[in-house]
Order: structure tokens, then sequence, then C-alpha cells
């Protein structure tokens, strides 16, 4: 669970690390893929699959060593207010 890594957002947080991961990738505009070089092609496909069905909307982006331009992952004007407050869990665990 969050709270015994101390990451809680409120004394009744019960989520887990994997929640957590799950609600980031939901949410995110951009997301990266890190270490594409220790993986086959065949797997970083997949694995780039599984992203896409969790967020179709986020730009995805393959790296190596986290070398990314970064006017990728920065003031890329992606995030719209109005399609996140549409999510069945904004702001749930404000």
């Amino acid at each position: 669970a969050l709270r015994t890594r101390g990451w809680h957002s409120a004394p009744d947080d019960e989520r887990t690390v994997a929640h957590l991961m799950c609600d980031q990738l939901d949410f995110a505009n951009v997301v990266l893929l890190n270490k594409c070089d220790l993986v086959s092609d065949a797997d970083m496909g997949a694995i780039e699959a599984t992203v896409r069905a969790f967020n179709p909307r986020a730009r995805v982006l393959r790296t190596v060593n986290a070398d990314v331009p970064l006017a990728e992952v920065l003031g890329t004007k992606r995030f719209s207010l109005d399609d996140a407050a549409a999510h069945p869990e904004w702001l749930q665990e404000a």
C-alpha cells in the first residue's frame, strides 16, 4: 500500500503502488517508455500496445537513457481540463 511508503494522499488512502501507476498512466498526456534498448522489438510493441490500451490519447515516446527533448514533454499544450474533468475518476483521490 502507498501508506507503507509514506505516499498516501489521505489517512484512509488504501491504494497500492500498482493502482497509483495505473492512475498516472490513465491521466498522462505523454508517456515515456524508457530503456527500450534492453527489450526486444516484439516485447516493446506489446508494452506500447498495453500503454495505448490504457490511454489512447497519450503521446507515447520510446527512449533510451530517458533521452528525450524537453519540448516533447514540457509545454506540449496536450492537457485539457475539460477532458480531464470528464474522466470518471477525476479528483477522486483529492
